[in-house]
């Protein structure tokens, strides 16, 4: 697989966090697709970076697709200069921690309406799609706006279709 730089893998893990993810995340999983519990966005050849619970870090595809049970990936058909700055803002989050307090505020405001954040934390969809829609607006392409802290990896998914700009390129 030759991922292009601002492609974004969603996979569909094994395991019991994973499909405890998809469960509250099943909202707006595609079509013909058993739903998504991650994403990453690729930053360099074999580099993609992704928030997890250790923090915002690079991996390699390897280690993201190796025990997915299946994943899918979106190119940007556009200029290739959008695609490099949402790289750019995604990597500008490396080594940053993981918003464990942004996934409380995603449950508790599914739940009881209350919104919290940890403003320079990261989970993966939040921060592949702040750094996506961050380029998009810079370059005047966005279409339609997405609150980040809002935003599962389903939601993401079908978010970068609606703009018209990406396409899927991988399985």
């Amino acid at each position: 697989m030759r991922a292009q730089i601002g492609d974004l893998l969603f996979t569909h893990d094994k395991g019991l966090m994973p499909w405890l993810i998809r469960l509250w995340t099943r909202r707006g999983a595609p079509r013909g697709l058993k739903g998504f519990n991650h994403v990453a966005i690729c930053v360099g050849h074999d580099q993609w970076l992704s928030a997890e619970p250790k923090g915002v870090m690079i991996r390699d595809t390897e280690s993201l697709i190796g025990h997915a049970e299946e994943y899918a990936i979106l190119g940007f058909t556009g200029d290739p200069r959008v695609s490099m700055r949402a790289a750019q803002i995604a990597t500008s989050a490396v080594r940053t921690g993981y918003d464990f307090v942004g996934i409380l505020g995603f449950v508790l405001s599914k739940v009881i309406g209350l919104r919290i954040d940890f403003r320079g934390r990261w989970f993966c969809s939040e921060i592949c799609h702040s750094a996506w829609q961050s380029a998009l607006v810079e370059f005047g392409l966005l279409k339609t706006y997405r609150d980040s802290a809002d935003t599962t990896p389903n939601d993401l998914y079908a978010w970068a279709l609606e703009q018209g700009c990406f396409i899927r390129t991988g399985r």
